[in-house]
């Protein structure tokens, strides 16, 4: 308990703002549509859990075999990437920098005639 003690606040944190997001959806009776927020929520979730084992792998070595220690590290590494890219993502489209679809027929800056 006492190596992921940060862990398990964070994840306080995190669930507290999804609550509320979900009770201000209601609130205003806006459908609950799969958005990058909730991607951001639940991925953000994920890691902060895998950094809480990777917490206790690291502080048991003598328990925890070599190769769980390292796949668990593995995979929290690519949750930090992960929520990065969201995250950008997220503020691409929060910003209205988000690229639009493209017309049906390409267009070709070169044109010959």
């Amino acid at each position: 308990m006492e190596y992921f003690k940060l862990q398990i606040g964070c994840i306080i944190i995190l669930l507290y703002v999804g609550f509320i997001y979900v009770k201000e959806c209601r609130r205003y009776h806006r459908k609950l549509n799969e958005t990058l927020f909730d991607e951001l929520l639940e991925i953000g979730l994920i890691s902060i859990a895998l950094d809480g084992a990777t917490a206790f792998t690291v502080n048991h070595l003598d328990t925890v075999p070599d190769i769980l220690n390292k796949i668990l590290h593995i995979a929290f590494l690519i949750s930090l990437d992960s929520v990065i890219f969201v995250l950008f993502l997220y503020m691409l489209f929060m910003t209205g920098a988000f690229p639009k679809k493209n017309s049906k027929e390409p267009r070709c800056l070169c044109r010959l005639s």
